[in-house]
């Protein structure tokens, strides 16, 4: 059953915008396809999927220290793979490496431009799931509307 939760919640992800209500009618969906509808509510299924997303985080990068006796790894976390397939590349996962250039002058990135870089890290810091049009938005901010 969690197989096919984690599949679904990727068939839907385009649903799952943070636009108003879209989750609600996304989840609803997914239980309904699960045949779970009068079973489980729409919160409960975005707290299994916010756990399934904390899981694969600690799989993905352990803590540092002895590991616990019987915690999961990546190894024996039975949905690691499948859970790294819907979310290895995003970047509240594996957040981009932005560096900043620094003009042959030496006087280094601009003021606006530091602003900016903050404001891009502060909202991958924020952004669980950083919306289409965040990522837009980044990209305009970094490329000074020179696109991709």
């Amino acid at each position: 059953m969690t197989a096919r939760f984690i599949k679904l919640r990727a068939e839907h992800d385009s649903l799952l915008t943070g636009a108003k209500f879209s989750a609600s009618t996304a989840w609803r969906t997914i239980l309904d396809k699960l045949g779970l509808q009068r079973k489980v509510t729409t919160l409960q299924a975005k707290k299994k999927w916010d756990n399934l997303k904390k899981k694969y985080k600690d799989c993905k990068y352990p803590g540092t220290g002895e590991a616990v006796a019987g915690e999961s790894t990546a190894e024996t976390w039975p949905w690691f793979d499948l859970m790294a397939g819907v979310l290895g590349q995003r970047p509240s996962i594996t957040p981009p490496v932005i560096i900043a250039s620094i003009h042959e002058d030496g006087a280094g990135p601009s003021q606006t431009m530091m602003k900016k870089m903050t404001m891009i890290f502060i909202g991958f810091m924020i952004e669980e799931e950083p919306s289409r049009a965040f990522e837009d938005t980044v990209c305009e901010l970094v490329l000074g509307g020179h696109g991709l």
